[in-house]
Formats: C-alpha cells, structure tokens, sequence
C-alpha cells in the first residue's frame, strides 16, 4: 500500500471522539509539545476533535519517525487539497502541523485566504497556529482573516487563537480591533490571543483592561469575556498593575461561594495554575497603568 493510500485509510480512524483541551497560552510553546497539549481546546459549538492520521503500530511510528518526516509531506499536503469533509480536513492539519515543516506555510496561507470549502480555510487556521516560526506572513495573513467579517465565523476564531502562539506587534492591532465585535467568540479569543502574543506591550494590557467588564459568555465550556481578559491580565510578567492579586481574591471568592456560577467555577478551576507562580518583583520594571 502506498504511503498516500496509508493514509486515506487511516481517516476512517480520525474520528471525533477525544475533546481537545484548550492549551495556555503563558506556557512556552515548546513546553505545550512535549507535554502533549498539541491539541488545544473545543471550539465552541464542537465538543470533539478528529485525532491526527495516524501511521501505523506504536513500534512502526518511532521506527519510521525521520523518514516519515521527509517523505510524507507532499502526499499529506496533496490529501489535505483534496479532502472536502470537516473532520477529514482537520485531521490531516493535525498531522501537518506535527510534521513542522515550513514548506506547508505558503500552501496554507492560500488556503487561509482563498480556498472556497470554509473547513479547508478553518483547518489551515489551526495549522497556522502551530507550524514553529511561520513567519510575518503567516501572522499576518492570520490577522487579516480575523478582521475580515466575511470570513466564517470559526476560521475568525481560529485565527484569534492563533495568533496567541504565533503573532507578533504588527498583530496587536488587529486583535484590539476586534474587542469590540457584536459575537462574543470573536471578542473572547481575540482575548485570549492578545494575552498570549502581547509581550507587555502597553496597547494590548490597556485593551485588555478595556473589556474587563464584558460579562458575555461565548457557547461552549467557557465562561465571560471579561473573566478571560482578567486571566490574560494576571499571568503576564512582570505584573500588569495588581491584577494578579484581583484575580487571587476572585477565584477564592467563586471558591467559597456555594452560589457561584457554573462558568465562574469553570474559570477559577481553568486558572488556577497562575494563583501558585506569585508575580514577578522587578521594581521599576514593572508594568503600571498610572
């Protein structure tokens, strides 16, 4: 059987029974790997993600690892053009992105941008996110997707989310722009990937403060816009103002409250990792909204 054909049959064994945990995005990226969050979150209205192709029996895939690499991205890439279906598309991109080759980016991007099946532009997002070092092109092309309102709604969200592991400063902007967008998937992943891509910088802590009030809840297993930005706000270092002692005393409070919400319980559970690394102390470095 050929590789190609190998493959193909591997689809029907890409089926969407593992829910995917969404990853954070204050932990190096690298980290997220080999801890094997390479899969990150269910986007809301999935509650479950296809699994990568996969190759073979345990032995044969660590057997065969440095030759897979070099020989199964054309084939791999051409399957991914050729693939119509949501789950058979989103699976391939899983193996694309784990196989990290770069010469997938360019490919992507065409389909990020111009690609007609709107799965094959969503599943180039997540591939995107996760190829190490796209480049400014790939970032920015991520950017202009989540700015542009006639993109289905999941690739926009895909690319906010993106963007948290791959943007750069050009990218702050266009996430910023889009806080204030009517649907709240928009704004809440637009949060998540300025806490993730913004380095410190000013715009962003400032923006993030803006919707710190926004109570909206995107569908899903999440909770509001404003607990998320919080969250972004507080595991940034060194501190943004005193935002990780708000969100210390905010997640204790949801914790002894019996009458605390399920989202709110959520949040405090999903965050709980910031509270145990107590900010940085770099005196006159440290970020102040004065």
């Amino acid at each position: 059987m050929t590789h190609a054909a190998q493959m193909a049959a591997s689809r029907q064994e890409a089926v969407a029974e593992n829910a995917r945990p969404r990853a954070d995005p204050t932990r190096d990226r690298s980290e997220l790997r080999t801890s094997g969050a390479s899969t990150r979150r269910s986007t809301p209205g999935h509650h479950a993600r296809p699994r990568p192709l996969s190759f073979g029996t345990c032995g044969d895939r660590q057997a065969s690892r440095g030759r897979r690499r070099r020989g199964s991205f054309q084939p791999l890439l051409a399957l991914f053009f050729e693939q119509t279906e949501k789950d058979d598309l989103y699976a391939t991109a899983l193996t694309l992105e784990s196989l990290n080759d770069r010469r997938a980016v360019p490919p992507l991007i065409h389909a990020l941008l111009e690609d007609g099946n709107p799965h094959r532009r969503h599943a180039a997002a997540r591939a995107l996110g996760w190829i190490r070092q796209p480049g400014r092109t790939a970032a920015l092309a991520l950017a202009g997707c989540l700015v542009d309102p006639s993109q289905p709604q999941p690739v926009r969200e895909e690319a906010a989310e993106s963007l948290a592991y791959v943007g750069t400063r050009e990218t702050i902007e266009p996430l910023i722009s889009v806080l204030r967008d009517p649907d709240v998937r928009t704004r809440f992943w637009a949060v998540f990937g300025l806490g993730g891509s913004c380095r410190g910088d000013i715009r962003a802590v400032r923006a993030l403060e803006s919707v710190l009030d926004d109570g909206e809840t995107p569908p899903g297993n999440w909770w509001p816009v404003g607990k998320e930005a919080l969250a972004m706000l507080a595991s940034k270092q060194p501190s943004a103002g005193n935002y990780w002692m708000k969100l210390a005393a905010d997640r204790q409070q949801i914790i002894s409250n019996p009458n605390a919400t399920t989202e709110d319980r959520r949040w405090a559970a999903n965050y709980s990792y910031i509270c145990d690394v107590p900010p940085v102390n770099t005196g006159a470095r440290v970020i102040t909204l004065d």
